[in-house]
């Protein structure tokens, strides 16, 4: 596999762009699902993965019974697939 981003940029560029986003909405409920997502990505970030497992984690969030993980990787994984091949992530 030959990655033009690893995922730890990966990740801090995904934060990034959810603390935009959050910033433009005002921050809205805490339950709130933009809030959600940057509650699971800041714990995904703490795990040091490489590639594969991140996909790896990233596939069984998805398929998981933690719908707070599943609604964070399903929006995560295709833009990882994208990171991979070398497109755009942000504003996907």
């Amino acid at each position: 596999m030959n990655s033009s981003v690893s995922p730890e940029e990966f990740c801090r560029a995904m934060m990034h762009d959810y603390e935009r986003q959050w910033t433009l909405a005002q921050g809205h409920a805490q339950r709130h699902p933009l809030r959600i997502k940057m509650d699971q990505l800041e714990a995904l970030m703490q795990d040091e993965m490489g590639e594969v497992d991140f996909e790896r984690a990233l596939i069984e969030g998805v398929s998981g019974d933690d719908w707070e993980l599943g609604l964070l990787c399903a929006d995560l994984e295709p833009r990882w697939r994208a990171a991979r091949d070398g497109k755009p992530v942000i504003g996907t």
